[in-house]
């Protein structure tokens, strides 16, 4: 059994904090949520629902009903029992069906300041979910207000690691809030000391858990779509495969989840946030990040698989040459032709969705694609096989 205790409210230095003991068969350990102390109205104490959802994958895996001893919205609990929990019965096998035994429900609405936000990770998806958002076109109820960032598995799974990689991301994500006029709420978790699952597997419960934290600020949360709804699959390898059931799921009667970007291919973000000033001075794609501050002069290493899509589609659209604050085109010219030869074997060998998008857009936009990439192509492919023969 995992019971979750009431929820503790707090000012610990110069942070304000919301905790529960969590007690796992006799063992206990506090998990927490907290920001700065001059956002502590932002934190719901009220319920327990960040919580409820951050361990829910826990539970599953462990077979372990779960008690709550605050209150949980019933919208919330409806949308897990009667959506996501069936969902992720039906994709691993390892999980079984549990029970959530809350000592409260409750459909009171927390919010106070009706928010609208968004994670600024200031990648593609990211900044294509705010540059749409902050539209004037769109309805002052949809507008956002607010931008995140928080850490909870995203900078990796031991605690004190991530906090320091974290604090260094607030300050890296700052240049962009400011440009675009909208405060930075950060949100820090040991979230990952619970949820024990590589981060791409949960990442949607992890970071709406955060949310749902705010919810005293937040009314509409947009989750930005890493994959095009037509790559929908219920697959627990990556939990925005089946983003569009998480959204029916993850509700409150004071939050709403809202997957955003799934009609629009990775390529057409690209091309949607290409002329923006901020992203041209502020785009991070890097899987590298670490080693390119301290290896690169530039904040993307160049070199690595993301990096290496976000500069082909740029090239295709003729923007590249605007990049060279983010991206070392030095790189990216000189290994141009094995670049693209590996977006051609990937899109050969494994159908990836973004190296499908990006050659199919390079053809209609009549990109000449190098000649010499075919040749990479076939390198790669025999290297792969005598790689396989040798293991």
């Amino acid at each position: 059994m995992i019971n979750i205790g009431t929820i503790k409210k707090e000012i610990i230095g110069n942070s304000a904090r919301v905790s529960a003991e969590i007690n796992f068969d006799g063992y206990k350990k506090i998990l927490f949520f907290e920001t700065s102390q001059g956002n502590a109205e932002y934190l719901c104490d009220d319920k327990a629902d960040g919580f409820l959802l951050g361990l829910i994958v826990v539970a599953l895996k462990m077979h372990s009903d779960i008690t709550i001893e605050s209150p949980v919205s019933q919208r919330l609990l409806y949308g897990l029992n009667t959506f996501l929990i069936p969902a992720l019965l039906k994709m691993n096998p390892e999980f079984e069906n549990i029970s959530i035994y809350p000592m409260y429900t409750t459909n009171q609405k927390s919010n106070k300041f009706d928010g609208a936000a968004t994670a600024i990770s200031c990648g593609v998806d990211s900044f294509y979910t705010v540059l749409r958002n902050i539209d004037l076109k769109i309805p002052d109820s949809n507008r956002l207000t607010h931008l995140v960032l928080f850490n909870a598995g995203n900078f990796g799974l031991e605690y004190e690691d991530s906090l320091r990689e974290f604090q260094k991301q607030i300050e890296f994500v700052k240049p962009a809030c400011n440009s675009l006029n909208l405060p930075l709420i950060w949100l820090n978790s040991n979230l990952m000391e619970f949820v024990r699952f590589s981060f791409e597997q949960v990442h949607t419960f992890c970071n709406i858990s955060c949310a749902l934290a705010l919810q005293n600020l937040i009314t509409t949360f947009y989750y930005s779509s890493g994959h095009s709804i037509e790559e929908f699959k219920l697959s627990f390898s990556d939990s925005s495969h089946y983003d569009l059931i998480n959204e029916i799921a993850l509700k409150t009667e004071s939050f709403e989840m809202i997957s955003f970007g799934g009609l629009v291919s990775r390529f057409n973000k690209t091309k949607y946030i290409s002329d923006s000033m901020t992203v041209k001075e502020n785009l991070n794609v890097c899987v590298d990040s670490k080693i390119a501050r301290k290896e690169f002069t530039k904040r993307n290493c160049s070199k690595c698989f993301k990096c290496i899509r976000t500069m082909t589609s740029l090239d295709v659209l003729g923007t590249l040459g605007n990049y060279d604050k983010v991206f070392d085109l030095n790189i990216y010219y000189k290994n141009k032709s094995k670049y693209w030869g590996d977006l051609r074997y990937i899109k050969w060998r494994t159908k990836d969705e973004f190296a499908v998008d990006i050659i199919s857009n390079a053809k209609s936009n009549k990109y000449k694609i190098p000649k010499m990439s075919f040749l990479w192509m076939i390198y790669r492919g025999i290297k792969n096989q005598i790689d396989k023969l040798k293991r």
